[in-house]
Parts: C-alpha cells; sequence; structure tokens
C-alpha cells in the first residue's frame, strides 16, 4: 500500500527509474519542445501484482477536431472505392501521446485527464511511461501547455483490493457516488481508438 507514512516520497522527471513504490513521475523545465519524455517503470519487489496510475495533473496536447475526410474503409480496411465508409482524423491523437509498455489493457491517450487513474497488470519486464510530443499541432488551433504529475502506487499480489484483471480503472467503497467518465472527457471530446474497461463494485 502506499501510504506516505510508511514510505519516502521520490519525485522523478524524464529519463529516469522508478523500482519504489510511491513514486511521482512528473513534468519539469520547458514542456513545450518536441520530442519526449519516458520514465522507466519497474516492480519494488518480486510480489507486485498491480499498478495503479494516478493523473494529479495531466494535460497535454488533445485529439484533433479536423472531420474532413481522409479516407474510406470498408470491413476494416482502406478502400479507394466510394464503397466504404468515410473516415476522418477527428478524436484521434495526432500531437501529443501517452503510451505505458509491456501491458496490453491501457489504449493510447492525449488530452486532459487530471483526475483520472488507470490499473495495468504487471509484466516481469520493466513498463515504459512513454510521452510523445509533436513540434506542430495537428488537428487542432496549439499545442497545449504540457504538464503533468502521476501518482505511481504498486500492489501486491495477495492486496485484498486489487482491481479485477483487464479494469483500466477501478471504482470502490461505500456510499461512493461520482461520474465515470472516458479519457479526456475533461477536455471534451471522445478519443478515437479507445477499448476501456471500467469496474465498479
Amino acid at each position: 500500500l502506499c501510504e506516505t507514512s510508511s514510505f519516502f516520497i521520490v519525485t522523478l522527471g524524464c529519463g529516469s527509474t522508478i523500482a519504489e513504490n510511491c513514486t511521482y513521475f512528473e513534468s519539469t523545465g520547458n514542456n513545450a519542445v518536441a520530442g519526449g519524455c519516458r520514465t522507466r517503470l519497474c516492480k519494488c519487489s518480486e510480489d507486485i501484482c498491480q499498478i495503479r496510475l494516478d493523473f494529479l495533473t495531466f494535460a497535454i496536447t488533445g485529439p484533433s477536431t479536423d472531420s474532413a475526410s481522409v479516407g474510406a474503409i470498408l470491413n476494416g480496411e482502406q478502400v479507394k472505392t466510394a464503397n466504404g465508409k468515410q473516415v476522418a482524423n477527428a478524436a484521434r491523437c495526432l500531437t501529443d501521446t501517452f503510451a505505458i509498455s509491456n501491458q496490453d489493457t491501457v489504449p493510447v491517450i492525449c488530452g486532459t485527464n487530471t483526475g483520472f487513474h488507470v490499473y495495468f497488470d504487471v509484466s516481469d519486464a520493466c513498463h515504459d511511461l512513454d510521452f510523445a510530443f509533436g513540434q506542430n499541432a495537428v488537428g487542432v488551433t496549439s499545442v497545449a501547455n504540457r504538464m503533468w504529475s502521476i501518482k505511481v502506487s504498486q500492489y501486491s499480489c495477495n492486496y485484498e483490493n486489487l482491481a479485477p484483471s483487464g479494469c483500466n480503472q477501478w471504482f470502490f467503497g461505500p456510499g461512493a457516488t461520482n461520474i465515470v467518465k472516458s479519457y479526456n472527457f475533461d477536455g471534451g471530446k471522445h478519443l478515437a481508438d479507445q477499448t476501456q474497461t471500467i469496474c465498479v463494485r
């Protein structure tokens, strides 16, 4: 469990490696530059089964709002005939992205995700928390003032409140009330290419 009374707090930036419980991955310096920011997240002990990321602050450039057609799709394949369904770049993350390596349940996201969280099952290999930033705004008017503060909590396999396997978000507790939201909901546009599993107990 990640409690400040029993763990020291470590704050790390780009290019670091996290192998402790209750750490923070935060933006520092000039975050408007193109390129990326990656930190490596490794298990703090052999009995770790799950990781939770709390996005205390999370703001990167949001998805494209360009609704102009970029082609046609038929049976999942791009076609050059008029028979397909017209598709656009709207809602796709074309400028900035955030991805987690070595897992297959958390989608690539962008936009405003402050207050959101994500769970994923731990791989024996480390996980890269990977921000990629575009030089130019694509499908949006400008790049965001990029900033993030991500709390990393690691849970042992015998922790009594692990999220069910495959759940991206896990809500629990007596009397809890809230609104379940998809990623970038507060950014005003649902993200394309998402498969998100939200679980409630």
